[in-house]
């Protein structure tokens, strides 16, 4: 999360991040996963970036055992922020980030969702 302009006592507080996976079969839609994690960072009431790192981890076999030609499995990523004041903030995923601040040697992640498949 970055908060760009933050306008005298605003606040704003990055809450939590939602995982959810459905499989798509024709005009079928059926939700396979959904998950919501707290992400524990306390309120901003200034200019910042946060950022929270979460390994979601999640087993999923027996609905994804019924895989057909032309299903298709979709991930959506949702982030839950509150605000309180004139703040104005830019929320997302990052493709590449640092752990460290920018006057450190840098160790940088991938941001990505990722699906395995096994044959039983």
């Amino acid at each position: 999360m970055n908060v760009s302009a933050n306008g005298g006592a605003s606040t704003v507080t990055f809450k939590s991040v939602q995982v959810i996976i459905n499989k798509l079969r024709g005009n079928q839609n059926v939700e396979i996963y959904n998950q919501t994690k707290a992400t524990g960072i306390t309120a901003t009431t200034g200019t910042a970036t946060q950022i929270y790192v979460f390994n979601d981890a999640a087993q999923v076999q027996a609905a994804l055992t019924d895989i057909q030609p032309g299903d298709v499995i979709t991930a959506e990523v949702i982030t839950v922020s509150t605000d309180s004041g004139a703040a104005t903030r830019q929320m997302g995923m990052l493709p590449w980030f640092p752990y460290y601040a920018s006057t450190n040697n840098k160790s940088l992640s991938q941001s990505a969702i990722l699906l395995q498949g096994e044959l039983v």
